[in-house]
């Protein structure tokens, strides 16, 4: 991945662009870019209530951190594609092992002095939204319609409830 992200970065320093570094993924895909999943939930989380953090994630973090934390080319930091969207019961203890990756990993980014502003991005509902807000400079909202899922009356309401959200 650092190699990976190495190349890009260059790519687009050369075109004189910025980048957004995803971190994590919430979604599936195909093919699959990796999404967070039960099992990663499982290994955050010990029995005990402590957490695996470090030397499963966090250290990629502070990899990356390492190289790009104050490096203007980095846009935004967006710790992660949708990070709830499958497991959206509050209290679901998978919902809240990727909530607290991603926190820590805001606080790894601001360790190693990240200048970008931190971020996530969510699809929905706002309460993902307002879950992040302790721990980010900003939202990069994914509220766009989806016909399969909602009708426009629907989501002209998402918009609206988020566009009124104190502190979105």
């Amino acid at each position: 991945f650092l190699a990976n992200l190495e190349r890009e970065v260059e790519i687009h320093r050369t075109l004189g662009l910025q980048v957004i570094p995803m971190l994590f993924n919430g979604i599936t895909n195909i093919p699959d870019y990796g999404c967070l999943t039960p099992t990663d939930a499982d290994r955050i989380m010990k029995a005990d209530g402590g957490h695996n953090l470090r030397v499963l994630y966090l250290d990629f973090v502070k990899d990356i951190a390492e190289r790009y934390a104050k490096d203007d080319i980095i846009a935004i930091w967006d710790l992660s594609n949708e990070p709830g969207l499958h497991y959206k019961d509050d209290g679901d203890p998978i919902r809240e092992a990727f909530f607290l990756l991603l926190e820590q990993s805001a606080n790894e980014l601001r360790a190693h002095g990240a200048t970008a502003p931190i971020g996530v991005g969510n699809w929905g509902p706002l309460r993902d939204d307002e879950r992040c807000l302790p721990f980010v400079d900003c939202l990069l909202t994914h509220r766009y319609y989806v016909p399969h899922c909602m009708t426009r009356e629907q989501f002209a309401a998402n918009v609206a409830e988020t566009a009124a959200c104190p502190g979105v």
